[in-house]
Formats: structure tokens, sequence, C-alpha cells
């Protein structure tokens, strides 16, 4: 697991409440190595509260409803893009560039 946590209003900016639902996205792309973290994590029993302090930076006792929603629901798109989401998820990321356009 990371050595860091974030400032809390950082961590809004870089994590959302909620992940993705539906098509994969850029969002799913820039953040494949966060989902990794959390698959490994709960496989390894970690609490979402330290998994969500640990990994998504984010205080669960600044903002415990903050901390819970993001980990339960990036949990749950990383389980998917590596379930039944995984044909869709490669065939997007193949095509998708790995940074958003910061000019744009």
């Amino acid at each position: 697991m990371p050595r860091y946590t974030l400032d809390a209003d950082l961590a809004e900016h870089l994590i959302r409440r909620e992940a993705p639902r539906g098509d994969v996205v850029l969002y799913d792309r820039q953040h494949l190595l966060i989902y990794a973290e959390l698959v490994d994590a709960d496989d390894a029993g970690v609490s979402w509260r330290e998994g969500s302090l640990e990994i998504l930076g984010i205080d669960p006792s600044a903002n415990p409803d903050l901390a819970q929603c993001a980990w339960t629901s990036h949990l749950a798109r990383a389980r998917w893009i590596i379930g039944d989401g995984l044909h869709a998820a490669t065939e997007a990321f193949s095509v998708m560039p790995r940074f958003k356009d910061q000019t744009a």
C-alpha cells in the first residue's frame, strides 16, 4: 500500500465520490493502479476505513460518508473491469489515451 495520504480537498478532485458506471471511460484508464490496489487490499481483508485512507487518500474520520462511498463504488468498478467488463475495458484502453489532454 502507498505510504502517503492526500489532503482532503485534493483527494476530492482526484478521486470521485462514485466511480463511473456503464461504458469504460478515461477515468477508468487513469485509475487502473488504484483499482488494482483496491482489489488486492480487499482480497487481503483490509477494511474500507484503512483502504480509503491508504489507497484513496480520503480520511474516513473526517468524511466517513465520502470515504465509504468512494471505497465501495471504486472497488465494485475494479471488480467489474477485471470480470464482466474485461473485454470492453481492453478494447477501450487500446484506443484511449493514458492521460487527458491538458490543452483541451
